[in-house]
């Protein structure tokens, strides 16, 4: 901002924004208030840089977004002090993207089973806002969020759905990485015994869709009739792995609020497991972060399909049905028809298909272990640290070269290499098998 030629050049982009986007939401962002904007911006970067102090550093192919995202929905959206907010302690390795919309669950810790209440509470999280401060109101913060209505402001948000929802629609294009013709080509007797070794050893967590998907590796339809490829969620202290993402954010409380009110009401029979009181007699006054967060996105996401814009839009897409037949279609088609809201389990992580896995190393939730020949071994015999964010590829071990600017070292807590013993116990000569195997699906 100090330098007059690089604000010129932002004044002048705002003003050719504002001409060619016709768009309520972005008001009072124009060429007029570009200076004004620019201070609300720097400030709320810097107030989210002191809210998400990382106690681990990420590094290359990592991104503490859980911690994030509990730390702006129940401290910064909940109106408390920065003083309150947590440390960010269990960076996560970025989830393949490839048949998301088919899986039973898109997270880690399946916190969210359909793609757009994943991406609605990845934008609450990073720059999106949701008004949960039941004590004001959300046109108290108009220079942040940029729009009022005056009307009824809990839940109104800025997450943009229907472009996520056109993001995920483009998604279902991508597919698999394949094993490239440049690189040695793999042994198929090898790949063979690799195929029955999976079978016996690893399938029955990570379901094999690598040969097609048969009735058992589906769910059960759910309401409205969809299956879902299963994934399995595995409890942390089960698969031995590093314990921090599990830990500190599966178990952590906040104080519940206007959400506690929004599950009390949804769910008024279920009982707290603590007190044994039934939600709609007395709601806890802390309660799991996840389960809060997982209760604003849906209240975000219905204030958004409840509204004109989207009754509209459902019309317009399905113009022979009655309108509420229409937005009850075009719910189904944002959510890809994952409707039912499964219970959270927050301690427990997914065990995913490994279509494409050779591709997405380093491996663990947490990227703790180089390559797919690392895993095989015992974690013991696994590399205390390595170097992370090269693109040259390990063809020997399946995974990326020793190479790169940051150190992982998996001594730390949340880069641990620990657990996930499956396959170790195997001769040299299966594990090498397994091993093409896994570089062929």
């Amino acid at each position: 901002k100090n330098d007059w030629r690089k604000l010129y050049r932002f004044k002048k982009r705002f003003a050719e924004y504002t001409w060619s986007n016709i768009d309520i939401t972005a008001w009072p962002v124009s060429a007029l208030s570009a200076e004004s904007y620019l201070d609300g911006a720097i400030e709320y970067v810097s107030n989210y840089a002191l809210r998400n102090t990382a106690e681990v550093e990420n590094g290359p192919g990592r991104l503490d977004a859980i911690g994030a995202i509990l730390n702006q929905v129940h401290i910064e959206h909940a109106g408390k002090d920065v003083s309150e907010a947590t440390p960010l302690t269990a960076p996560v390795s970025y989830p393949y993207i490839w048949n998301a919309s088919s899986l039973e669950c898109v997270q880690t810790n399946c916190l969210a089973s359909d793609p757009i209440s994943r991406n609605v509470g990845e934008v609450l999280g990073v720059f999106g806002y949701a008004n949960i401060n039941d004590n004001k109101n959300i046109s108290d913060d108009l220079e942040l969020i940029g729009m009022t209505l005056g009307l009824n402001d809990l839940f109104k948000g800025t997450p943009k759905v229907d472009n996520l929802y056109e993001l995920e629609r483009t998604l279902t294009k991508a597919s698999s990485p394949k094993w490239p013709s440049t690189f040695p080509e793999l042994d198929a007797a090898l790949v063979d015994q690799g195929y029955e070794l999976y079978n016996t050893n690893c399938a029955g967590c990570h379901t094999n869709t690598s040969d097609g998907i048969d009735p058992s590796e589906l769910t059960e339809p759910n309401s409205i009739g969809r299956q879902f490829t299963k994934v399995n969620k595995m409890n942390y202290d089960l698969v031995g792995t590093d314990e921090a993402f599990a830990v500190d954010y599966g178990m952590r409380k906040e104080d519940s609020g206007i959400l506690g009110a929004v599950i009390a009401s949804q769910a008024p029979d279920s009982v707290d497991p603590e007190t044994g009181i039934p939600f709609g007699e007395s709601f806890p006054e802390t309660f799991n972060a996840l389960v809060l967060l997982g209760a604003d996105v849906g209240a975000v996401l219905n204030k958004h399909q409840s509204s004109v814009g989207f009754i509209a839009k459902a019309g317009i897409k399905y113009p022979y049905m009655f309108i509420t037949d229409a937005v009850a279609a075009l719910k189904v088609d944002y959510a890809a028809g994952n409707v039912d809201r499964a219970d959270i389990q927050p301690t427990a992580y997914r065990a995913k298909p490994l279509e494409g896995i050779a591709f997405t190393g380093p491996f663990l939730h947490n990227g703790s272990v180089r390559t797919l020949k690392d895993l095989l071994n015992t974690p013991e015999d696994r590399a205390t640290s390595f170097l992370v964010g090269t693109t040259e590829y390990d063809v020997s071990g399946a995974g990326y070269k020793d190479e790169g600017h940051f150190l992982l070292d998996t001594s730390i807590r949340g880069n641990g290499k620990e657990g996930h013993i499956y396959g170790t116990q195997l001769s040299g000569g299966d594990k090498n098998a397994l091993l093409e195997y896994l570089k062929s699906i």
